[in-house]
């Protein structure tokens, strides 16, 4: 609904014309954006829209009273449909607006003007060209920016947060972070944007934007509502820690030490960061000064740059600028309210002061007594006014923010009291908002952490446009859950932790050890082990050494337990990551653990007979390997194959060549035919082994057993082939030398070869042998036979010649 900022009618969004006063309405975009081209206040014309949220957006416009001259409109629609409140909201609106339009510094946008149009507010600003510091991060990611960048731009904005903190009353920001910075691209300062006057203005808009401003930049004191300026302090720091460490933690309060995450700060800067966000608001700087002062000092030590103090000067003159010099155009009441009588608005049931939660006022002792006696007299006026036209009830009865505002003082001192604002306020609007301060309330005493619980459990089912609801949810399951886990009551510390989403937070070693030990302390181990296993899992999908540390704690832990075989498939699936990463102790450990496992046994022992091959620990593979052989399943050929296989290397690697050969043989007998070339170079290294060591008769053995018709045996021939002639060539070497015995050690060599070689050495060998034995025959003396009695000696006579004899006169012949 859009209402009349003339009349307060309730005008539906396609409405053109207000059907209680016949004002114009705006016409929007489908999703209730400003169309370009719209003017608005009959002078700012949008251009285009910059950026959008669930409660407004920011436009570039163009002043028409000034040539060309850019600004910003910020756009905030009201989220409620009570007429009374819609009027508080103006009246609110105004207040808030009358307050920044009069600040004045370098480094901070100027607030030119604000109006109420079409039933939403407008605040103009100047028009800041540049980026803002989370993209600028962002783009730097994974890596933090350098400190030489990150402390003039923090000087920047201290020197800001100390102009706000000295105004009268002081201007908290309390939503101080990279994306409320923007770098101006004129100059490279840094310029402290979005004031953020729906947070003031609208009772629906989110708490973790407002009161607390976003969690993880929120200092402890803003979750109470308790914030002052040492809480922008908190912010600066963490804005500073995440710019130099290059990584926003989604959980509050868990910033590491900074250079254990960029080793590359100094350790005056971290000194100075880590003092900033100290837990204990009093051991922080005490004043935006004192921090600016020391990064200064830290400048000039560091002979980066001197940052000189441009506004001592400009502050205390323009402390004193009032709304009446600007000109009369940049403030408007375009509303029945008179802005003369909104000061009496702190005499009312809700005092403006709860409602425009970014301005604390400070006043002195005597200023104290002077405002009460003042509130106590408006107050008797107003409260004798409505006595008399009944609105006192009207106002409490219908307005939430009342409600919330009396539950908020009430938390802490009287929590049942509280919790019944709250609940009134929720049965009124049912706004989220409400749900978090009812949630608050709850988790601020241990007797209500059951009903925190179960608010948590609504607020999960509330609908909320909140980009930030997510991360809020989680925190409050942790915190709570953690609670529970003390307490002993671990039942309702995993219900609670059950709720996480644990892909989108950052949570560390301790946090996991508290969700795994609650569902252990349930006699749950299958969960725990089951919630070890995904955080393993998200810990091993990229290899990152910086992770195994954390996930072989976590592996260890699943050790201890005793898994079922509802975790086998997992851990089989983390031991294959461990194993393709090569971290084999890891994933020795895993599959080490899946072996006691009967179903997992087989699968198990495989893999590491693999680990252990491939480690050359073969003693090991061989028994692993066993133990997967005798596992396996008949069916599963191709895995059987494969450990035989693999049974025959690791033989072969230890030289146990009988093994080998006989499992070789038996693979192929069962009809592993793929196997027979394996058996047949196998058996031609072996027939080599011993022929070199000059066992013929073995090596022969050997090479009988190669297939004649398969490619190993003609290489082999073709081995032989060349031994035959090599030996062939030495033997009539030797008998040139006439060293006979020599030339027949070859050539029996040959012979030995005969099967396996061409037939012409073999014939050769043979009749080299023949030559040898004739040529070393014995060679007898010549005689006449008979002996005819001429010469008185008788001649030697040998044993006659056989009668076969060619010559048997002289067979010599």
């Amino acid at each position: 609904m859009i209402f009349c900022d003339k009349c307060g009618y309730q005008n539906k969004e396609d409405a053109k014309f207000c059907k209680g006063c016949g004002d114009k309405v705006v016409n929007l975009t489908e999703s209730g954006a400003l169309k370009g081209g719209v003017v608005l206040d009959k002078r700012y014309a949008i251009k285009r829209k910059i950026k959008a949220g669930g409660m407004g957006a920011i436009y570039l416009a163009v002043d028409m009273r000034f040539t060309d001259r850019h600004c910003a409109v910020k756009e905030m629609r009201s989220q409620t449909s009570n007429t009374a409140e819609q009027q508080y909201m103006i009246q609110a609106f105004q207040k808030e607006a009358e307050i920044l339009h009069v600040l004045r510094h370098p480094n901070l946008p100027v607030v030119l003007d604000y109006f109420i149009e079409h039933g939403r507010y407008y605040l103009v600003m100047d028009f800041v060209e540049g980026h803002d510091l989370s993209s600028i991060m962002e783009a730097s990611f994974p890596v933090g920016l350098p400190e030489e960048q990150v402390i003039p731009w923090a000087i920047d904005i201290l020197d800001a947060l100390d102009y706000l903190h000295n105004q009268n009353p002081p201007i908290v920001y309390r939503d101080l972070k990279p994306g409320n910075i923007m770098i101006r691209n004129s100059d490279n300062r840094a310029i402290l944007v979005d004031f953020g006057i729906a947070r003031k203005v609208f009772p629906d808009k989110q708490t973790t934007m407002t009161a607390i401003g976003t969690p993880v930049f929120a200092s402890e004191e803003m979750f109470y509502g308790k914030a002052e300026p040492r809480s922008d302090i908190y912010s600066m720091g963490a804005t500073m820690h995440c710019l130099l460490a290059g990584e926003v933690p989604l959980v509050p309060f868990s910033f590491k030490p900074l250079r254990k995450v960029n080793p590359v700060v100094s350790e005056e800067l971290e000194e100075i960061v880590m003092q900033a966000l100290s837990q204990d608001i009093d051991d922080r700087f005490q004043t935006a000064e004192e921090m600016e002062n020391a990064l200064e000092n830290l400048l000039s030590d560091k002979n980066v740059r001197k940052k000189k103090k441009q506004n001592s000067g400009f502050l205390k003159e323009n402390q004193t600028l009032k709304s009446s010099q600007l000109p009369d155009q940049q403030v408007k009441d375009k509303t029945s309210v008179n802005l003369k009588n909104l000061h009496s608005t702190k005499s009312m049931a809700y005092p403006s002061q709860a409602l425009i939660a970014d301005v604390k006022e400070l006043t002195t002792d005597s200023g104290r007594n002077i405002n009460k006696i003042a509130f106590i007299i408006a107050g008797i006026v107003l409260i004798f006014i409505l006595l008399i036209t009944g609105s006192i009830w009207y106002i409490t009865s219908i307005n939430p923010i009342y409600y919330i505002y009396m539950a908020k003082k009430e938390k802490g001192k009287n929590n049942p009291s509280a919790i019944k604002y709250c609940k009134k306020a929720l049965n009124i609007n049912n706004n989220p908002e409400f749900h978090k301060v009812l949630l608050d309330i709850y988790m601020t005493d241990e007797q209500y952490y059951e009903a925190a619980k179960k608010e948590l459990d609504i607020m999960k089912d509330v609908e909320n446009n909140d980009e930030n609801i997510e991360t809020y949810l989680n925190g409050k399951y942790f915190a709570l859950g953690n609670k529970f886990y003390t307490l002993k009551k671990y039942h309702l510390a995993v219900e609670c932790f059950e709720k996480l989403k644990l892909d989108s937070i950052n949570i560390n070693t301790d946090i996991i050890k508290i969700i795994a030990q609650s569902y252990i302390n349930t006699n749950n181990k299958k969960e725990a082990i089951n919630f070890y296993i995904k955080r393993i899992n998200k810990l091993t999908e990229t290899e990152k050494d910086d992770k195994s540390i954390e996930s072989i704690y976590y592996l260890d832990e699943i050790i201890k337990l005793e898994i079922d075989d509802s975790h086998i498939e997992d851990l089989f699936k983390i031991a294959q990551k461990y194993k393709n990463y090569k971290k084999t102790e890891e994933a020795i450990k895993i599959y080490t653990v899946l072996k006691e496992k009967e179903i997992a046994k087989a699968e198990a022992s495989l893999e590491l007979g693999d680990i252990y091959y491939y480690q050359k620990e073969y003693d090991k593979a061989i028994s692993n390997y066993t133990t997967a052989k005798a596992s396996l399943s008949p069916k599963n050929s191709t895995k059987l194959s494969h450990v035989k296989s693999q049974l025959v290397e690791c033989y072969i690697a230890i030289e146990d060549y009988s093994k080998a050969l006989n499992l070789l043989k038996s693979i192929i007998k069962n009809g592993d035919t793929s196997k027979k070339s394996r058996f047949y170079k196998l058996c031609i290294t072996l027939g080599d082994k011993y022929y070199t060591n000059g066992n013929i008769k073995k090596a022969v053995e050997y090479y009988t057993e190669v297939d004649k018709n398969s490619s190993e045996f003609k290489l082999l021939q073709e081995k032989l082939n060349k031994y035959a002639e090599n030996y062939l060539k030495k033997a009539y070497d030797y008998k040139e030398k006439k060293s006979y015995e020599e030339g027949k050690k070859y050539c029996n060599k040959i012979l030995s070869l005969q099967n396996f070689i061409k037939p012409e050495h073999k014939d050769k060998a043979e009749n080299y042998l023949e030559e040898i034995e004739e040529a070393t025959r014995p060679v007898q003396p010549a005689y006449t036979y008979p002996y005819n009695g001429s010469t008185p000696n008788k001649p030697y006579e040998p044993n006659p010649p056989p009668d076969n004899h060619p010559n048997p006169i002289n067979p010599l012949n």
